[in-house]
Order: structure tokens, then C-alpha cells, then sequence
């Protein structure tokens, strides 16, 4: 865009006649000029000159604020028109109707000699909108995505009044299969934006034949052998009274169907469809309903979900260095539907009193409880067995002290407990109150 900047006039102007100004400011020149032509005492002639400059200066200001005189500066600024072409980028562009594929159309727009002579007439811009707006060139026709999920026309066209609001934005050229939804109707905000927006309708205007998964939810997390229902919503768009089958499927596996009647278009239907996860981990859910005969859009015929499967009942194992109430203070305290606890407790003579868990049986546990363990001469191959599970399997380990607490064995456990190898365990010292 190019502005171009043109000086038309530069004068001044006074309040009272000028012909009576200019002999004043005659007089007031030569008036400076006789008072300084001698000076008592002498002084040098530059002195001379810069005294009769400044007095000549103060009279010629004086005389111009008496007769008010005002400096005219007047600039003309031509900003050329600007024309900003629209191109819907949105999914519903790809659809093939009766006049034909709607993408191709829009790219004979572009190549059309009618948009070559409004480019000779205006300063055109083009941009291209689905859940916003970008910049777009021409010549990039073919790296239209067609992709978007969200037409939004009414925010596109604010936004690119918007991006020319210091310019001369003569009017917006929308090329689009006017299918909005998100926005609302364009058409009641137009008015109200003061710009003309002029349009070209792409596609055919007869009703759109879809079925489609408009909505699919479900709790992003559940638990193993647990029942999370999985809600999905199908729309029926230009299709008479049809039953269609729905169906979940994890992996390319079918794990729910349902036959779901929809009655004649427009209609929508929400279907539950029940799920009961058996592994843990991050499940990917798939939900699809059939294509239909003379369906025109087939990319939102399925919808896809992830879910967070967790283990019903985590498992807890309290390694303790004694016995204490503690040991059932604590089991009573952690024990309800999500948590399964058990407990060994060491002995003095470096055995446990229950049977100490296999490798295989750690490497089970979700959380470890050190509870003042580990102690002086526990057995080796259990504590082995102990670091061996927490390196491979990376569990969780809640770390106690107490007065047991071996500092050389705990340092074999440096790298799954948040302990430093300079940490100092004090001992405990039993403090008795007594009533004065």
C-alpha cells in the first residue's frame, strides 16, 4: 500500500489589516538599527550587532502577537482504497455437491479475470478465516488446508475491520459456503460494522446430507474393572427416519454397540454406551457410525477419546524396624476401597515376624512405607530384592525415621528416597511432663 503526502499551502494570516503591520515592522528594524548605532561607552561591533538582532527580534514578536498573526499549514494525505478478500478455510470446503467440488470452485475464483480488475481498482488484501484470521496470498492457493473445525464469519470480518481501522477499508469481498458454527448469524452484526462486505456463495443450496458425531465424552480417568460410561451425540442432517448402529471400539476391537433410532432430519440423539476398562494405562477410544448412501461429509463420522485407566486398589506394603502402635495406627488410617495395606515388621535378630515378599511379590506394590527402616542387620537379600523392585518398577517410597534407623543402610536406598548423604539422624530423647 502506498500513501502519498502532498504540502498544499503555507501562509499566514492576521487579525487586523497588514498593510498598516508591514510599515511597523519596518519602522521597528530601523528603529533597533539607530538606537545601537553608537554606544556609551563604546563597545565591539558584534556586541552591536547581536544587541540589535535580539531588540529588532522583540519588537517584530510584539507586533506580531498585537495583530495575531497565525501560520497556515495544510497537508493532503491520499490513502488508497483497500478491498480485504475472505476465503473460507474451513472443513466444509472440502464437500463435493451438486455444483461440484467446493474447493476447486474457490480456486477458479482466485485465477478469475473479475478479482484480476478489482486488484487494478483497489489496494486488495487477502486473508483467510476459520477459527481466525490469517494473511494469505494468492499464489499460496494451494496451501489452503481446508482443515479448520470452527467458522466463525462473524468474528472474522470484525477482526479484519480491526487489522485496517487506521486505513481506508472500503469493504470486505466474503467468499464462503456461508456455513457458520460459531458466532452467531453474521448477517444480524453486519449492519452495524459501517463497511459494505459483499459476498460469493460457494456450493450448492440444497440441504446437506450428514451424519455425524457431534459430541463424544467421557471421564478422562477410571479404574480398572469399573464401569466409565461414555456419552456420544448423533446428528441426522438431510436423511429421512433412520436406525444406525454406534459402536465403541479400543484398538480396532468392537467393545460396545447399540442401535440407535434417530427420527428425520434436523434431529440429534445422545447415546451412553457402557465401558469397562481391564488394563491399566492410557486407553484410546474410538466411536464411529456407519457412512450412508449419498452421504456428502464422511470426516466427522467417527470421534476419538483417551482415557486414564488406573489400578482399582493400590497396594501398600509398611516395612517397619519394630514394633510399635503406630503400626496399627497408621494401617487403620490408610485402609478404605482405594488402598490395600499390609505390613512386616523387622525383628531384633535380623528376621521379619511375618514371611518378607519375594521379588516378584515387590514388584506388585505401588507405595513403599519405611517406617524406621531400614535398621542395623537387616537380611541382605531382602534388602535387595527391595532395591532391585524400586529400580525397575519406580515406586513410590514414604520415608519415616526413628530411633532404629540405620544411616549406612538408608544410604543403600540414596537414589529412591529424598535423602542427603551428609543428613544426620539425631537421637531421640524422652521428654516427661510433670505438673508443677
Amino acid at each position: 500500500m502506498i500513501v502519498k503526502m502532498a504540502l498544499d499551502s503555507l501562509y499566514l494570516s492576521f487579525s487586523r489589516h497588514a498593510a498598516v503591520l508591514f510599515p511597523l515592522l519596518l519602522i521597528a528594524i530601523l528603529f533597533s538599527i539607530f538606537v545601537y548605532r553608537r554606544t556609551n561607552p563604546a563597545v565591539s561591533l558584534f556586541l552591536r550587532g547581536t544587541l540589535t538582532t535580539l531588540r529588532t527580534l522583540s519588537l517584530l514578536l510584539l507586533l506580531f502577537v498585537i495583530y495575531e498573526t497565525t501560520l497556515h499549514f495544510r497537508q493532503h494525505k491520499n490513502n488508497p482504497p483497500i478491498l480485504a478478500i475472505a476465503l473460507d478455510n474451513t472443513a466444509s470446503m472440502t464437500i463435493t455437491d451438486s455444483k461440484g467440488p467446493r474447493r476447486a470452485i474457490l480456486r477458479d475464483i482466485l485465477q478469475s479475470d473479475p478479482l484480476a480488475e478489482l486488484e487494478r481498482t483497489f489496494d486488495v488484501v487477502y486473508y483467510s478465516f476459520a477459527n481466525g484470521i490469517e494473511p494469505f496470498q494468492p499464489k499460496q492457493g494451494d496451501s489452503l488446508s481446508f482443515a479448520g473445525d470452527v467458522t466463525d464469519i462473524r468474528a472474522a470480518v470484525e477482526l479484519i475491520k480491526a487489522q485496517h481501522a487506521t486505513q481506508n477499508l472500503t469493504g470486505i469481498l466474503l467468499i464462503s459456503d456461508g456455513s457458520y458454527n460459531d458466532g452467531g448469524n453474521p448477517v444480524r452484526d453486519a449492519e452495524g460494522l459501517g463497511i459494505p462486505i459483499h459476498s460469493i456463495g460457494i456450493g450448492s443450496s440444497d440441504p446437506m446430507t450428514d451424519l455425524a458425531i457431534t459430541r463424544a465424552e467421557a471421564n478422562p480417568f477410571s479404574y480398572v474393572n469399573q464401569n466409565t460410561p461414555v456419552q456420544m451425540t448423533v446428528r441426522n442432517m438431510g436423511f429421512g427416519e433412520m436406525a444406525v448402529p454406534v459402536e465403541l471400539r479400543q484398538d480396532g476391537v468392537v467393545i460396545s454397540r447399540e442401535i440407535v433410532q434417530l427420527a428425520p432430519a434436523p434431529a440429534e440423539k445422545t447415546v451412553t454406551l457402557p465401558f469397562t476398562p481391564q488394563t491399566v494405562g492410557r486407553l484410546k477410544l474410538d466411536l464411529t457410525v456407519p457412512q450412508q448412501v449419498g452421504e456428502q461429509i464422511i470426516d466427522n463420522n467417527s470421534r476419538t477419546l483417551y482415557i486414564n485407566v488406573l489400578k482399582s486398589k493400590l497396594k501398600i506394603l509398611l516395612i517397619a524396624g519394630a514394633v510399635t502402635p503406630d503400626i496399627t495406627f497408621m494401617k487403620k488410617i490408610l485402609q478404605n476401597d482405594r488402598y490395600e495395606i499390609e505390613n512386616v515388621v523387622h525383628k531384633s535378630s535380623g528376621d521379619f515376624y511375618q514371611p518378607p515378599p519375594s521379588l516378584a511379590a515387590l514388584q506388585e506394590i505401588d507405595i513403599f512405607i519405611f517406617y524406621d527402616y531400614p535398621i542395623r542387620g537387616a537380611a541382605p537379600s531382602f534388602n535387595q530384592n527391595l532395591a532391585a523392585s524400586l529400580d525397575s518398577k519406580k515406586q513410590s517410597v514414604l520415608f519415616i525415621p526413628g530411633t532404629n534407623t540405620s544411616l549406612p543402610d538408608v544410604a543403600k536406598f540414596a537414589n529412591f528416597i529424598p535423602l542427603q548423604n551428609a543428613a544426620m539422624l539425631q537421637r531421640e530423647q524422652p521428654v516427661i511432663a510433670e505438673p508443677s
